[in-house]
């Protein structure tokens, strides 16, 4: 048994606009009707599918992930949505427990899981039926020839068939295309290997390997019904998931017109054949031979008459690769920022660009003349762009300023710009202002642009008030003699004391002036104060009863007093028992009489009341005594 090592990695996919898409849960009717079929006069009914519904989808984007067909049907023995790359599992596994296929069981040693079948009936007009197709695997290449041979095949049957006949087979033999007769051991010129990291194929699909497209014949009797099995399922475990990739629209009667054709020159000559010459045919030329010569691009078909009605095959012949083109030289203003350069078409084999890249864009910040060249299907094209900077008209109008009352200022822009756009809507170089405001600037020279601005602040004359003309402050208790000018940065501040500051604290009595000036305007106002420190002493006295019958007299309890600042306040009183009733810490609280909100008793209560302040004396600012509660 083979072991699973599961690991993660963190890949990030460069090349995501050339990802293969894939897309489950359409109907096997749609999907044979109007992806597998390439010629609508072969009838086919009975259209039916067994599997796990998400082993089977279709698939677009073929070509642009390296896969060989652009678009069709992918059947899987995992997850039809696993082929997507990039490449990051080496045993990428989906397995979902289906059955296996009775039929393909008949072809193994072993025995089949997870098998996905696709079948139809169909009726051809001709004697051959061709379709394309790609089969892939994560068992390549560590499991070749060693049992673990996921099978797949197209199996036919129907009038001059014996049982089933599988027709997906190695070119040119009878031997069925599988892991072990194709790979990097065995006809391995039909062989792609998927091993190598930043390879197109490598970013966008997930198998280790995979065949060429290859071809599957169909020898039958014309007008007759036939039934086909596409079929895929894993050998003897469900780990590492194969898929089969079958064409769009490749299941169709043989020709020999071929693939479409691409030409680098308009000057050229192709034959066209039509095969079946015992056949009549009608070309799109108006021509009825079986050969005709045509020396223009375009779309040719050709209609083959059979006993039991016609059908049409097509070829395009095109121009292989139109000319490109970078864009337009492009000069920039200072700098490059990001400039990304690609061409519109990204569908080439090959890209080559002068930095020595090959990816299909190229993101530059410098300027250059920069190139690519582009190749598909042996032609070439190749174009230039310049990249260059241009200077910036950068300049400075001036610093912000400030306008005193009846004042102007002017502004000028000094360098030679083509034009000057102010936000006043002005297009000179300079701008007279008086008032305040934000103006901005923008100039403009060789198509760049360069903006500044400046701001305007607006002087007002301005007053200010210390107060009072007298202010009485107990001893020991500073003053604050303040202006209340906040904007402190434009202003000068002389104190007849010698400060500088917009307010300052005094405890010294005296008279105090301030002359205060505008340090941008001849703006100034001044005003003076008399500071009469105190030396006495405040007192406060407690009475000895009150009524609290809410009449609005006397229904309070607390101190009486005139103090201008307090540092302190606790008030307690106790009933004559000594228990509290009431205490405050709070000057504008007194007792109003209640203990708990219910109504105290009349009756006498002791109190007591400390008051620290600087206008107290320290002997009178603790009190005690009794008071009567009279209702």
């Amino acid at each position: 048994m083979r072991k699973l090592v599961c690991c993660i990695l963190i890949f990030v996919n460069t090349f995501t606009k050339a990802q293969l898409t894939v897309a489950d849960g359409i109907s096997p009717n749609a999907l044979i009707r109007n992806v597998l079929l390439g010629d609508p006069s072969i009838e086919v009914k009975n259209i039916s599918y067994s599997g796990y519904d998400r082993s089977v989808a279709l698939f677009e984007n073929g070509n642009t992930s390296s896969l060989g067909l652009d678009k069709g049907i992918i059947l899987s023995s995992g997850l039809a949505v696993g082929a997507k790359g990039p490449n990051n599992s080496e045993k990428f596994t989906s397995g979902q427990g289906a059955p296996g296929s009775t039929l393909l069981n008949g072809y193994i040693t072993g025995k089949t899981l997870d098998a996905a079948t696709l079948q139809f009936d169909f009726k051809p007009l001709t004697s051959e039926v061709v379709f394309t197709y790609v089969f892939s695997s994560e068992e390549y290449t560590e499991f070749v020839d060693k049992g673990f041979d996921d099978i797949f095949g197209f199996f036919v049957q129907g009038p001059g068939i014996l049982g089933e006949q599988n027709v997906a087979l190695v070119p040119g033999t009878n031997i069925p295309v599988s892991i072990d007769n194709i790979s990097n051991i065995t006809n391995s010129k039909y062989f792609i290997q998927n091993i190598y990291p930043n390879t197109p194929m490598n970013n966008f699909l997930q198998h280790d390997g995979q065949t060429v497209v290859l071809e599957a014949h169909l020898q039958l009797i014309p007008c007759e019904w036939y039934t086909i099995k596409l079929a895929i399922a894993d050998v003897q475990d469900n780990m590492f998931d194969s898929w089969v990739f079958i064409g769009a629209q490749s299941f169709k009667h043989k020709t020999d017109l071929g693939n479409d054709t691409f030409f680098c020159e308009e000057n050229f000559t192709k034959t066209l054949y039509a095969g079946n010459e015992d056949k009549r045919v009608y070309w799109s030329t108006g021509d009825t031979s079986h050969k005709i010569t045509v020396d223009k691009f375009g779309d040719y078909w050709v209609e083959v008459f059979t006993k039991c009605g016609s059908f049409k095959d097509y070829i395009t012949i095109a121009p292989a690769i139109s000319s490109i083109s970078l864009g337009k030289d492009t000069a920039y203003c200072g700098i490059i920022n990001n400039h990304n350069l690609e061409v519109t078409d990204k569908g080439y084999e090959r890209y080559l660009w002068s930095t020595g890249d090959t990816t299909r864009s190229l993101m530059v910040d410098k300027p250059g003349k920069y190139w690519l060249k582009v190749s598909k299907y042996g032609c070439q094209r190749y174009d230039t762009i310049n990249l260059t900077t241009k200077p910036i008209p950068m300049f400075s109008i001036a610093n912000d300023t400030f306008l005193c009352q009846g004042d102007k200022a002017y502004f000028y822009s000094t360098p030679n710009a083509d034009s000057y756009l102010w936000s006043t809507g002005s297009v000179t170089p300079d701008l007279t202002v008086d008032s305040p405001g934000t103006y901005r600037l923008v100039t403009a020279k060789d198509g760049c642009l360069f903006e500044d601005s400046v701001h305007v602040f607006y002087r007002y004359p301005f007053e200010f008030d210390l107060g009072p003309a007298m202010l009485v402050k107990c001893r020991r208790e500073p003053a604050l003699l303040d202006t209340r000018i906040i904007d402190v940065e434009n202003y000068n501040f002389n104190w007849s004391s010698g400060e500088k500051s917009s307010y300052i604290f005094k405890e010294t009595g005296g008279t105090y002036s301030i002359v205060v000036t505008d340090k941008h305007c001849n703006y100034s106002w001044q005003d003076a104060i008399n500071l009469v420190q105190y030396e006495g002493g405040f007192s406060f006295f407690v009475p000895n009863s009150f009524t609290p019958n809410d009449d609005k007299l006397n229904d309070i309890f607390g101190p009486v007093h005139s103090l201008t600042s307090i540092n302190s306040f606790k008030m307690a009183v106790f009933n004559r028992w000594g228990e509290k009733v009431f205490e405050s810490t709070d000057p504008n609280i007194y007792w109003d009489g209640k203990i708990e909100g219910i109504p105290a008793p009349n009756g006498v209560y002791i109190w007591y009341v400390d008051i620290r302040s600087n206008c107290l004396p320290d002997d009178e600012q603790f009190q005690q005594g009794s008071v009567h509660l009279m209702r």
